[in-house]
């Protein structure tokens, strides 16, 4: 019978450890017959490898995970006046006793090479006596280094418009580098697993992805609000199969399919909403109310994020709320109450629906909310101290309430369009056949700075109130109030007028001068734009003369760089400039909040400047100010730090 050499090859991990049992046969020289079992165990933890589990009766291959082992080389034989040998990568043999510890510190190799191969001998007798037994072999490969790169996810170009899905995804998995790879060994031997899983899933969808270096990722289902991609890495045995009890974290990749082009935008005191040609709304920035409509609690979300429902018209932003209209002409509110969301007063933090309706637009204001219906009817709700909601009173409504018909007979009982500013609102009613017909301005609410344009600037008017000077002689077309000052763009026949009224701090009328105007003055330049936008203390405006392409002008406040300059400053802008979009696209729309401005380009594009203030309105991730138009960052994949959190 030939005597044999035991080796036991145990490996403490943080949470278990694992040995292998060998019988190595001593043979003579002369070609004695070898005997070798070789199994792999759980090892127990106490040092004795009995009754531990058998996990694999793979010969000579180990896997561990790097950082966080050590090896442990138990070895008996027969006869014990053997000596034993060992031997680290085929280098020379040395004297060695078991058990033999390998720590990751040791000095005899370098563990981070990723591969390691132990051989151990038995040595009895010496000269022509000397009996030398096979030399069996310990492979260990290290868990490997697992690397995965989407484009666009760690680096953000806001000069790019390109936003969207990324079609490029990069991988790397290794246990060995370069300079040492053993015969037979494939450094990239590990395998990757991808697929698709969203909620509106059946049920997961490979990725189709591999280890070739770069590969294309193709979204699951344009229909889809969002999906995740999980990528795992794991070991694999001799036999090329998956070894389950050594893979990485997965890592998970949150993804929206991209959008085709925004198609109408609107900015609020600190978020902003937009909705893109698919009728989805988007909305971003800060949610302390749940103004965003995603139904969560955090405070800021700074990059574009769906809100429920595709089949919304108008989306309008206020204080802490918005609202929005849906293709059946629902309408929709959410975010701060105090009876401005138009239903039983309660926070909501995603779209619940407001009475009656069928609704044609809204105006979400500072605390109130002014909608009209699909027959002409203006309808508001929510504070109203000083008469903004147009009822003849001054009491708070928490559903809505008609607006007042105009006296004089001048305006029928149509509206086409209304303005919700802060303390007051101002519309557009449709003249009466006897008064020449067409479309006349009206506002009502606190007077303050001449905001209302009726030429006085105190007190408050609880009914609506026509806008006096020549602005009325005209067609109103747009009307837009904010803070303490209101604007218009009106038209006969295809002469076409821009007009401010209100407080002229800072310049916010464009008017050339800080002058406060009670009744509508002239915007400088004004005689061709065909949209305006009041802010809280500037304003913007689309130029179009129908002979080049249309431009953006803005004017007044500018210290957080809202007027999209280049440059931001205390000293006012009493008159346009023209401000340029990235590329220089015309400008097709525009939208201003308290301190920061947005606007669409012919395009789609949606960029956004101003004040951002760790508040996330203008739609990038860093949360810094700008004082040029900024493409927001469509939200095109994000890193899940924890596998399944958060989903």
């Amino acid at each position: 019978m030939p005597s044999f050499l035991h080796v036991e090859v145990s490996m403490r991990f943080l949470r278990h450890s694992v040995f292998i049992a060998m019988a190595i046969g001593l043979m003579a020289c002369s070609g004695s017959d070898i005997e070798v079992e070789t199994d792999l165990y759980e090892y127990p933890g106490d040092g004795d490898a009995a009754g531990g589990e058998v996990l694999s009766d793979t010969v000579g291959r180990v896997v561990i995970d790097p950082h966080n082992f050590g090896l442990q080389y138990r070895f008996d034989f027969q006869p014990r006046n053997a000596q034993t040998e060992c031997r680290f990568q085929d280098e020379d043999w040395f004297d060695c006793e078991s058990p033999y510890v390998l720590r990751e510190d040791s000095e005899e190799h370098d563990l981070d090479e990723g591969y390691l191969n132990f051989d151990v001998r038995a040595v009895e007798g010496e000269g022509d006596d000397e009996r030398i037994s096979d030399a069996d072999s310990v492979e260990t490969l290290v868990l490997f280094d697992f690397d995965s790169t989407i484009d666009g996810i760690d680096e953000y170009d806001a000069a790019d418009p390109d936003y969207g899905f990324p079609d490029e995804y990069t991988a790397s998995c290794t246990r060995s580098d370069d300079d040492y790879t053993p015969d037979g060994y494939v450094p990239d031997d590990c395998e990757m697993n991808c697929q698709w899983t969203a909620d509106d899933l059946a049920g997961p969808v490979d990725a189709n992805c591999s280890f070739d270096g770069t590969f294309e990722l193709e979204f699951p289902d344009d229909e889809l609000e969002r999906a995740f991609l999980e990528v795992e890495a794991c070991a694999t045995d001799f036999g090329g199969d998956q070894d389950d009890e050594h893979c990485v974290d997965k890592n998970e990749y949150l993804f929206y399919p991209a959008p085709e082009a925004f198609v109408s935008v609107d900015a609020g005191a600190r978020h902003t909403c937009g909705i893109v040609d698919d009728d989805s709304l988007w909305c971003w920035g800060n949610n302390n109310a749940g103004q965003i409509g995603i139904d969560s609690d955090d405070s800021e979300i700074p990059l574009a994020t769906r809100v429920e429902y595709r089949d919304w018209t108008q989306v309008s932003t206020g204080d802490e709320h918005t609202c929005g209209i849906r293709e059946s002409g629902g309408l929709f509110c959410w975010g701060r109450d105090d009876e401005r969301l138009g239903f039983e007063p309660i926070n909501s933090t995603q779209p619940e629906a407001v009475s009656p309706g069928p609704w044609q637009t809204v105006s979400a204001g500072g605390a109130h909310t002014c909608a009209i219906d699909d027959e002409g009817g203006l309808l508001c709700w929510g504070d109203n101290n000083e008469g903004q909601l147009g009822t003849g009173d001054t009491d708070d409504r928490s559903e809505p309430v008609a607006v007042t018909t105009p006296e004089g007979g001048d305006a029928t009982a149509e509206w086409v369009d209304v303005s919700a500013g802060d303390e007051h609102t101002c519309a557009i009613a449709i003249r009466s056949t006897s008064a020449g017909g067409g479309q006349a301005s009206y506002c009502w609410g606190n007077a303050g700075t001449g905001r209302l344009g009726n030429n006085d600037n105190s007190g408050e008017y609880t009914t609506p109130q026509e806008v006096r000077g020549d602005l009325n002689d005209f067609d109103t077309q747009v009307i837009s109030a904010s803070n303490e000052h209101s604007c218009a763009v009106a038209t006969s026949g295809s002469t076409r007028r821009s007009y401010c009224w209100g407080n002229g701090e800072e310049g916010r009328l464009g008017v050339g001068s800080e002058q406060d105007w009670y009744i509508p003055e002239r915007v400088s330049n004004g005689n061709d734009y065909v949209d305006i936008s009041a802010g809280d203390e500037h304003s913007c405006a689309i130029y179009d003369n129908g002979e080049s392409d249309p431009e953006l002008y803005c004017w007044g406040f500018n210290v957080f760089g809202q007027l999209g300059t280049g440059e931001s400053g205390t000293q006012p802008v009493v008159e346009p400039v023209d401000i340029e979009l990235p590329d220089g696209v015309p400008v097709d729309q525009l939208a201003t909040g308290d301190v920061h401005s947005c606007a669409i380009d012919t395009d789609g594009i949606l960029s956004c400047w101003g004040r951002d203030a760790q508040d996330g309105r203008l739609g990038t991730p860093d949360d810094t100010d700008s004082d040029t138009p900024t493409p927001i960052a469509w939200p095109q994949g994000e890193l899940i730090p924890t596998p399944g959190e958060d989903r």
